[in-house]
């Protein structure tokens, strides 16, 4: 669950899913790798194959990054310095740091997710909606909608990755 969300919600790129890779585990020591990962690409000029324009907040971190000097990088990464944004969702719309930080969120529903994705215990059928919910309890994975919780569009992208993971059994069968 946690990596999906991870390549689509900070990067959006298979080169991004590559240089991150498989993670096992969502603490301090990852988030580091991730901003290593982006830190050398920035230092090689090649930010645009880690963060793609399709989708509006790795957009924004592409952009940023494109012709970022160093103060800008620590912005991007860490949220710090003159650039930094005061507010969450600015944050987690143009910095890997407040991206991070909505990872964490994600992590702590990870297993939730898992749960609503097995099948029902009487008919034996997986409905991939239950998983979306809880996708979509977690910011930019949802939002709140004339008093109700509904899931966004990374919801939807996350669960339709996992159709075809061993978290759904049968898959999109």
């Amino acid at each position: 669950v946690l990596n999906f969300a991870l390549w689509r919600f900070i990067g959006g790129t298979a080169v991004f899913a590559r240089e991150v890779g498989f993670l096992t585990d969502w603490t301090t020591a990852e988030h580091a790798h991730v901003r290593r990962v982006v830190k050398s690409a920035w230092r090689k000029g090649r930010t645009d194959d880690l963060f793609t324009d399709a989708y509006a907040g790795p957009g924004k971190v592409r952009l940023a990054l494109k012709y970022a000097d160093a103060a800008k990088l620590r912005a991007v990464l860490y949220n710090r310095g003159p650039q930094a944004f005061n507010t969450g969702p600015m944050q987690t719309m143009f910095t890997v740091h407040g991206k991070l930080l909505t990872m964490d969120l994600l992590w702590t529903i990870a297993h939730d997710v898992v749960d609503a994705a097995s099948p029902d215990p009487v008919t034996g059928v997986t409905h991939w909606q239950p998983a979306v919910n809880v996708l979509g309890r977690v910011p930019w994975f949802g939002a709140n909608d004339d008093g109700m919780r509904v899931p966004t569009f990374f919801a939807k992208e996350v669960a339709q990755d996992l159709l075809d993971t061993p978290v759904f059994e049968g898959g999109r069968a």
